[in-house]
């Protein structure tokens, strides 16, 4: 495992929250990992998993094998101890409703330098469980840095703790990580059009994640013999 952007100090303090949040999951219906040869060793890379639940960033840290650095809600940073806890822990603070040049200024320095970085691309958590149109800033990051993204599934998460409760609940979770896609080159003018196309590109696949999954789901039988997704 590469410390990648982080300190020696700061990469400890890591791998042992990693730990405790495997074995929190594990108590809790355990994590099953699928596509983990998609994930390379080192970056830059960029991780863009669904949102359902407050859990899915600690379910991707308990995943993924490398340090990550990810973006976390600046409301988030106001609650004292919270903050210094996601510091630790290689996230960052990220402006909601805005565009935050800050944010996305040092999610492409880490990039550089050869980070993992984790966004949620539908820019918050989805109110209904179901996937919401990406948000620009993955598709810009990858333009503008040449990072290959790497679309997640997460499922059972929010099962474990759904939106408006903090009590957490027996289910059986699974990651499921998809091909990663390359950024195509920069060309001179028309970003804006390259960005939606890039975009477009990775939500496309990202959803015939979603529908994959679902048609390999086993099917329960009704009494009768009928059966039901």
């Amino acid at each position: 495992m590469s410390p990648s952007t982080l300190s020696w100090p700061h990469w400890a303090f890591y791998v042992s929250g990693r730990w405790w949040w495997k074995c929190f999951f594990a108590a809790f219906g355990g994590i099953r990992v699928e596509g983990l040869e998609h994930l390379p060793c080192r970056g830059p890379v960029i991780l863009a998993p669904n949102h359902v639940s407050l859990v899915d960033p600690w379910i991707m840290c308990a995943a993924v094998p490398n340090p990550m650095r990810s973006m976390a809600a600046e409301y988030l940073y106001k609650t004292p101890g919270l903050a210094q806890y996601l510091y630790g822990m290689g996230a960052f603070p990220l402006k909601q409703g805005a565009s935050d040049l800050q944010a996305m200024g040092k999610a492409r320095d880490f990039l550089k330098r050869g980070a993992t970085l984790m966004i949620f691309p539908e820019g918050g958590c989805s109110p209904d469980g179901m996937p919401r149109p990406w948000q620009p800033g993955v598709a810009v990051l990858a333009l503008r840095t040449g990072a290959p993204v790497i679309p997640v599934v997460i499922e059972g998460s929010r099962g474990c703790l759904p939106l408006h409760t903090y009590r957490p609940r027996y289910s059986p979770m699974r990651v499921t990580f998809l091909e990663p896609i390359p950024a195509p080159p920069l060309e001179p003018g028309g970003m804006r059009s390259q960005v939606e196309q890039h975009r477009g590109r990775l939500e496309q696949a990202w959803r015939k994640g979603f529908t994959a999954r679902d048609s390999h789901r086993p099917r329960s039988r009704r009494p009768g013999g009928s059966s039901t997704e």
